[in-house]
């Protein structure tokens, strides 16, 4: 179903999986990324920093032409009030799996719909559920996935995802990086909104 009309879709990430949810979801789009310093304040409580970083890295394209609609998105994992970043090793991985074993986290994911009008901006939350994870099933994952690309770890579409994952309180996708039924409603908002103003 063509939503899109007159209006082109830009996706401002090189996310492969927020490019393969589009594509799934059969929203034609380009991809444009440009690489953005993720730095938020210290104070800033975790919920936030996914919108903030959205508009961030929105605010880094520079938009000309009337017909064009930016998408751009960031997601965090929070544990115990802390963020888990992406891990940079090993080590890391290790560590961040051993914090989500057999406990509960959030993922938000926040995106930003952006013309040379307005912009929008939402947020979604998801609640996820971890059985235990042993050291063995840990060390097979990390070796196998190389999760290094992914906020917390870890890949709820992959292994791990499949074997040790109980429980979802919220949307799937927003997990895997875009919360698809919240970016069409809005999307679809959007275009009759400009379309209304034609």
């Amino acid at each position: 179903m063509d939503i899109l009309g007159n209006y082109r879709l830009i996706l401002g990430s090189g996310s492969p999986r927020r490019k393969s949810i589009l594509k799934e979801a059969g929203i034609p789009h380009t991809v444009k990324v440009i690489e953005v310093d993720e730095v938020y304040s210290a104070d800033m409580h975790p919920s936030e920093v996914p919108s903030f970083l959205a508009l961030k890295k929105s605010r880094a394209h520079l938009l000309t032409d009337g017909r064009d609609i930016l998408l751009t998105a960031d997601s965090v994992v929070i544990k115990d009030g802390l963020i888990l970043e992406k891990p940079a090793n090993y080590n890391q991985a290790f560590s961040m799996l051993t914090n989500l074993s057999g406990s509960i986290h959030e993922v938000t994911t926040a995106f930003c719909l952006r013309n040379l009008e307005r912009y929008e901006i939402e947020s979604i939350t998801s609640r996820v559920w971890f059985n235990e994870i042993s050291d063995q099933e840990k060390e097979y994952y990390i070796n196998n996935f190389q999760p290094y690309d992914k906020a917390g770890g870890y890949g709820i579409q992959e292994w791990i995802g499949h074997v040790k994952i109980s429980k979802i309180d919220g949307s799937y996708l927003n997990i895997v990086g875009l919360p698809m039924e919240a970016v069409y409603k809005a999307l679809n908002k959007l275009i009759k909104s400009l379309n209304a103003n034609i």
